[in-house]
């Protein structure tokens, strides 16, 4: 086996130097028998952070977890766009069209990993409707895989250990899918994914909070508590997700695009964006994106 250490200098954009990342070749046994770790990393980004596998030469053959440490990651992935606040795991098969970004400061934990059932094992947690998980241990979680950060670290990889605490996780997240969730959670997560799926349309948190039986003050709290963000934050987040990536893999024109991720005019549009990226429309268009881990 052989594990290489980079620095981010030598990574990419928006990376900051206490970053780190470690590549691993596992053994042949590693790779029939267990579930078994490419790479991994902790990343202390800023708002210039991005990844996007669009183009199937841009995707790699893996599947990644992701711990939130702080801030939060905005995702699209599976004709989805969420945000994933402190607290959360993400699962993907990164084999899928998928692009992910800091829209300010965040730190997390990432890693790839494969195995002889690890395809199985990921489709059947993401059949419950969803890759962003809320583990009540996440404490606990993010412990074991900052083990396993040390482990690498220290060049000392017991490759059973390493599957048993994958597998670990990945049990937590099922355990997190089958039971039931707390009727409050589930209707504010449900209002979340109606946001996703309607983020075009004029959206009012009052009518999100009616629809759902819950006053405006209790909806807007709960709504933080569970996705570390207010309705309305969320709902910006979702829209300016989704013009940067149109603004990247599209010709649509700035009013187009304003139009259709749910902005009046291409004016308030444009003022938005510049106020949460530094740059305008045009000018994000001719910033090359980093394509990588």
């Amino acid at each position: 086996m052989l594990v290489r250490h980079y620095s981010p200098d030598r990574i990419g954009t928006g990376m900051l130097p206490t970053s780190e990342v470690f590549f691993h070749t596992a053994t042949k046994f590693a790779r029939e028998a267990l579930y078994y770790l490419i790479c991994m990393g902790d990343y202390q980004v800023d708002s210039r952070y991005i990844v996007a596998r669009i183009a199937p030469e841009k995707r790699v053959q893996y599947f990644q977890l992701f711990l939130i440490t702080s801030g939060a990651l905005h995702f699209s992935y599976q004709n989805r766009l969420f945000t994933a606040p402190k607290g959360s795991i993400v699962l993907i098969d990164c084999r899928e069209p998928h692009d992910y970004r800091a829209q300010g400061p965040a730190s997390f934990k990432w890693f790839a990993y494969d195995g002889p059932t690890a395809k199985a094992y990921c489709d059947w947690l993401l059949s419950f409707g969803s890759p962003l998980f809320f583990p009540k241990d996440f404490a606990s979680l993010n412990a074991q895989m900052l083990s396993l950060l040390q482990m690498f670290a220290s060049r000392r990889i017991n490759e059973q250990k390493v599957s048993i605490q994958l597998q670990s996780v990945l049990c937590s997240l099922g355990s997190v899918s089958c039971d039931p969730a707390d009727s409050t959670d589930q209707t504010i997560n449900e209002a979340a994914l109606y946001m996703e799926e309607h983020f075009m349309e004029p959206l009012r948190v009052e009518t999100l909070a009616a629809g759902n039986n819950l006053s405006v003050p209790y909806f807007i709290r709960q709504f933080r508590k569970v996705h570390g963000s207010t309705p309305h934050e969320y709902l910006t987040n979702v829209r300016l997700t989704h013009a940067k990536r149109l603004l990247l893999t599209t010709k649509l024109s700035v009013i187009e695009i304003s139009a259709a991720v749910g902005f009046k005019s291409s004016t308030n549009f444009i003022r938005f964006f510049k106020s949460e990226t530094g740059l305008t429309p045009l000018q994000f268009c001719a910033y090359e994106p980093f394509y990588g881990l």
